[in-house]
């Protein structure tokens, strides 16, 4: 490390945290960065990304410390969390003051410690933008003197999905003119973060280094991974699930992920495993803060032997010693079955990945072994035990659906789809110049003390609830519409950035 310019104390934090030799990514990137450079880092999961940005952070901190020097912006709450216990551990010898700020927390403590003006803020879009938006809020003022702008997990970051918030959040942070270094990184280059590029070179006359550590690599699966199918009528997959978990060598009694991909299926599949003995915990976006920590807390700890989990669980994490991983639901890209099945098989460890094939999936299969050039072998059961075990799992399952609709959290699904109905209205709406009609109100009837709650979605509802925001809030924010290539777009101030978001060919202005 020492080799690539970092400072001697931080080579002694890394080498207490074992971190020795740096990877390609980091040999590319960090001295660069040291060097001032704006920089795009592109390079597979797992590779030592966090640490690219970290290390340089803090020791240009440590030379001229103040607040807020440095600016992380992470897509889910749970990588948000995870890097601000790299940069505790990391900035520890020098007494690092760092602040996370996301969803399903009380919003006016956050406030209170920004005031504070910690070293590093590490944040996800939602709430840092309603807290930037606030009209009473001071937080735009701890920006002011911003050294370090970083999105990490840029490809998720610059989707349509938080390109409201990201405008918002831009616009309230000094430009690159200021002196603030600005950094992606991301696991995928995609369309928008190489418009972003061309953006920066157009607008600011100079060039964002590029290190593209995965230009040479295809999408590979670890080596000492195992690919495992097992095709299943779909209306009777839980009762293949709880054979495989009981039975099978690779799954009895290891710790593993169970993908699904929806969260209320999240919920069920989790309550209906436990009813039948797991020790299971879940994890996806509905869950308030608190429980979303406590559930990894107790997998990584080894309470619990099953981690039941959405998509959020699968890009980022790091949870070692994972043995295996089955996708009760069949992803839909062969990008997301590699971030699903990584989460095993890590560091040469061996690792096993199932997934549950029915008859809508088989296409997907196809598709996913041509792209990573794998092929999945069959997984053999005991068909006799999986029979008699169907009305043990079935009376399971049937309590368990008793259970989330008394406790509400059949209801709680509901809004959230009916929010996600509605935010899709009104972005089709905005994006053909249809104005919402007046004295109609976007927020479903009854629904909205949970908008209010903060407790509602991803990110605790905060982006939802932004999204519902009237158009006269626009003045509020400082933003204005101006006709772009014939299409609407939001301005903000001029130093800004501006990007194609991958689901929108619309021109947007960071």
């Amino acid at each position: 490390m020492e080799a690539l310019g970092i400072a001697p104390w931080l080579v002694d934090a890394c080498e207490k945290l074992a971190i020795l030799d740096p990877t390609q990514i980091q040999k590319e990137s960090i001295p660069l960065i040291l060097q001032g450079r704006d920089l795009i880092g592109n390079s597979q999961t797992g590779s030592g990304k966090t640490a690219c940005y970290c290390l340089p952070i803090l020791q240009k901190l440590a030379e001229d410390p103040y607040g807020v020097f440095a600016l992380v912006l992470l897509p889910t709450r749970e990588l948000a969390l995870q890097v601000s216990d790299h940069f505790a551990a990391l900035g520890a010898p020098m007494g690092l003051v760092h602040l996370t700020i996301t969803g399903g927390v009380e919003s006016r403590s956050q406030a209170t410690q920004l005031a504070r003006r910690p070293h590093v803020v590490i944040a996800t879009p939602g709430r840092l933008s309603e807290m930037l938006e606030t009209p009473e809020s001071d937080a735009k003022k701890a920006f002011k003197n911003l050294r370090f702008f970083v999105l990490d997990e840029a490809d998720r970051l610059l989707q349509s999905t938080f390109e409201d918030d990201m405008a918002s959040i831009l616009d309230k942070l000094p430009s690159a003119a200021t002196g603030r270094q600005t950094l992606l990184f991301s696991a995928t280059l995609t369309d928008a973060i190489e418009a972003l590029r061309d953006s920066f070179r157009s607008t600011r006359g100079n060039e964002m280094a590029v290190v593209d550590c995965s230009k040479d690599q295809v999408m590979k699966a670890p080596e000492s991974l195992q690919h495992k199918y097992l095709f299943v009528p779909s209306r009777q997959r839980l009762g293949y699930l709880f054979s495989v978990l009981s039975n099978d060598e690779a799954t009895k009694g290891v710790q593993g992920i169970v993908f699904v991909n929806t969260c209320g299926e999240c919920q069920l599949l989790c309550t209906t495993l436990t009813l039948l003995g797991f020790q299971a915990t879940p994890l996806h976006s509905l869950l308030d803060m608190r429980r979303r920590v406590a559930s990894l807390s107790k997998f990584r700890s080894a309470v619990s032997d099953l981690l039941v989990c959405t998509d959020v669980g699968s890009r980022g994490l790091d949870i070692p010693f994972v043995g295996f991983v089955i996708n009760f639901d069949m992803p839909r890209e062969a990008e997301d079955y590699l971030h699903r099945v990584g989460r095993t098989a890590r560091a040469g460890r061996q690792g096993v990945a199932v997934s549950f094939v029915t008859e809508r999936d088989v296409p997907k299969v196809h598709k996913i072994e041509g792209s990573l050039g794998i092929r999945l072998e069959p997984l053999e059961v005991d068909e006799d035990e999986v029979v008699k075990k169907l009305n043990k799992v079935a009376k399971a399952q049937h309590k368990a659906n008793s259970i989330l609709s008394d406790s509400g959290f059949v209801d709680k699904v509901e809004t959230a789809k009916e929010f996600r109905e509605k935010a899709r209205k009104l972005k089709d709406q905005a994006a053909n110049g249809d104005a919402p009609k007046s004295g109609t109100s976007s927020v479903p009837s009854g629904k909205k003390k949970n908008i209010k709650s903060g407790k509602t979605g991803a990110d605790g509802g905060a982006a939802v609830k932004k999204k519902f925001k009237s158009n006269s809030d626009k003045k509020k924010s400082g933003l204005s519409e101006q006709n772009v290539g014939g299409k609407k777009a939001k301005k903000v101030n001029k130093d800004s950035l501006t990007f194609k978001t991958g689901m929108s060919k619309e021109k947007k202005v960071l």
